[in-house]
């Protein structure tokens, strides 16, 4: 598990002056649930660096589709949001770029048809312009 695997472990301050938080805000995402993936051992809390990479990639995959959702027309937005919660093929729904993404990849649920539904990002976005 330690840095003898190839995959250093990190204490919340190392992790944060990695990801370049404050303490306090890696920790405030911590407990809303909305941070990297941590271990608990003790009463302290160890972070793996491999997953602080995949966590900052997703934040940065995940902002790339709220902007590519804040700038669709109204007329599209309220297109998607009649087809969340159904399966869709979203290799026809969706831009090329937003689909070549690892961490969308990871999102997809393959519905065993060849369709497949990306849950829970894009009916979930308030509009905002």
């Amino acid at each position: 598990m330690g840095e003898s695997s190839g995959d250093p472990v990190m204490t919340t301050e190392e992790a944060a002056a990695y990801l370049k938080l404050s303490v306090r805000t890696l920790e405030r995402r911590r407990a809303a649930g909305e941070g990297p993936p941590v271990a608990r051992i003790g009463q302290q809390w160890r972070y793996r660096r491999t997953e602080l990479d995949r966590w900052l990639a997703e934040q940065e995959t995940d902002e790339r589709l709220r902007a590519w959702w804040r700038n669709l027309p109204p007329e599209e937005r309220i297109r998607l949001r009649a087809l969340h919660g159904k399966v869709v093929d979203v290799q026809e729904q969706l831009p090329a770029y937003i689909l070549e993404e690892e961490a969308v990849r990871e999102r997809l649920v393959d519905t065993g048809s060849g369709i497949f539904l990306l849950p829970g990002i894009l009916a979930d976005e308030e509009d905002s312009g």
